[in-house]
C-alpha cells in the first residue's frame, strides 16, 4: 500500500521512489524537487521510457490525491501546469493523465497559462485533450 504524501514525509517518499532525481542538499522544498522532476519527465518522454513515465505520472497522481493542500498545489503549479512546455510531453502526457485530473487541474492551469500569449498552442492542446478523452467538463476562458 502506498503512503499518503504530505509535507512531513515527501522527502522520504521521493527518495525511495526517485533516487535518481532526489538530492537532499538541493531539494529543500517539494517545489525544488518537482522542478527537477519535471525536467526528468520531459527527458524521459524524449527517450520513450514508458516504465519511468508510468512511475512518474503515478507519483503525480498520488500527489494530486493527497489530503495535503500544499502537496496538491505543488504538483499542480510545478508539474501539471508545465505539461505543454516540451513538444514530446505536450502530446505524450495524455497517455498518463486521467480524465479527472485533465479536467480539474491540467486544463484550467494550461488554459490560464497559455491564454494570453499562445492561443494557437492552447487550441491544439484542447483539441488533443478532446480527441483523447471525449467531452470535457471545464470552463473555457
Amino acid at each position: 500500500m502506498k503512503r499518503e504524501i504530505d509535507l512531513k514525509n515527501w522527502k522520504e517518499v521521493v527518495k525511495n521512489r526517485f533516487p535518481e532525481i532526489y538530492n537532499s542538499q538541493e531539494h529543500e522544498t517539494i517545489y525544488s524537487f518537482l522542478f527537477d522532476f519535471l525536467e526528468c519527465v520531459e527527458k524521459k518522454h524524449k527517450d520513450n521510457d514508458e516504465k519511468f513515465l508510468m512511475k512518474a505520472y503515478c507519483f503525480a497522481e498520488d500527489c494530486y490525491n493527497s489530503k495535503s493542500d500544499e502537496i496538491r498545489n505543488a504538483i499542480g503549479v510545478a508539474f501539471y501546469e508545465h505539461v505543454t512546455n516540451d513538444e514530446k510531453m505536450f502530446v505524450g502526457c495524455f497517455d498518463y493523465i486521467s480524465k479527472e485530473i485533465m479536467e480539474t487541474t491540467v486544463l484550467p492551469l494550461v488554459q490560464f497559462r497559455l491564454h494570453d500569449f499562445n492561443k494557437a498552442r492552447l487550441r491544439k492542446f484542447l483539441s488533443l485533450a478532446k480527441e483523447r478523452y471525449g467531452e470535457l467538463k471545464f470552463d473555457e476562458l
